[in-house]
């Protein structure tokens, strides 16, 4: 078939095998006609039908639910990996601590003289003497009081008078707020703390953990962050 022949053969508009002429564009909107997008809208599965938006999912690296007081200021999700959340350091929750141990030291002593003066008995030769229950009673109390501190405090808000002074405050890991058994947990791995070289173990752990956790914090799942 020559120029000749193809120059002279008749093709109706749109028909295949006509050169340069591919037809009458579709009606405004319809499937595959640029300029023609609506609101961004997903299917089941999530990836986007129509169009591109924000995906359902969120911000990258950003904990679905996660407070937005507790992102970084100025941080854009959509700029590199997500770095986490404001973790507050060592030093503060030192401070802290011992804002709680001077607020519980007076309550403390207090509570353990009223239990001994109430218990003492006056022996033969006139000498006071304080009975061994005493002495347990007292000790039970002042951990009572100590755990209904901490618990009831970071139970309900996250925070007790010292986190609150130093500006810091715990929540799940996941971001969202305390709760009564973790702060249980907590308190429970506070007083093993205490014995021997726990508490230095305890700055060690948390001075060494990319999340600043102390033993506690991973077994109640739970992290300690920065408020401001």
């Amino acid at each position: 078939m020559d120029e000749r022949h193809l120059s002279q053969s008749s093709f109706a508009p749109g028909q295949s095998g006509a050169p340069g002429d591919y037809g009458a564009p579709g009606p405004l909107g319809a499937h595959g006609a640029p300029g023609a997008y609506g609101p961004a809208t997903y299917d089941a599965v999530g990836y986007p039908a129509g169009g591109y938006g924000v995906p359902p999912y969120g911000a990258p690296g950003i904990p679905p639910g996660f407070p937005p007081e507790l992102i970084p200021p100025g941080y854009n999700p959509w700029l590199g990996a997500y770095a986490g959340p404001h973790y507050a350091s060592v030093w503060s929750r030192i401070g802290a601590y011992f804002v709680d141990s001077l607020v519980l030291g007076v309550v403390n002593v207090i509570a353990y003289l009223t239990v001994i003066v109430l218990t003492t008995n006056t022996g033969q030769a006139g000498a006071p003497t304080i009975p061994p229950t005493a002495m347990l009673a007292a000790i039970i109390l002042v951990l009572v009081l100590d755990g209904i501190y901490f618990v009831a405090q970071e139970g309900s808000s996250g925070q007790t008078l010292g986190k609150r002074v130093f500006g810091t405050k715990v929540v799940k890991a996941d971001g969202s707020e305390m709760s009564v058994d973790a702060a249980l947990v907590r308190y429970l791995f506070l007083l093993l703390a205490g014995f021997g070289l726990g508490g230095l173990i305890t700055v060690l752990m948390i001075s060494l953990s990319d999340t600043k956790q102390r033993l506690g914090d991973r077994v109640a799942g739970t992290i300690v962050v920065k408020t401001g």
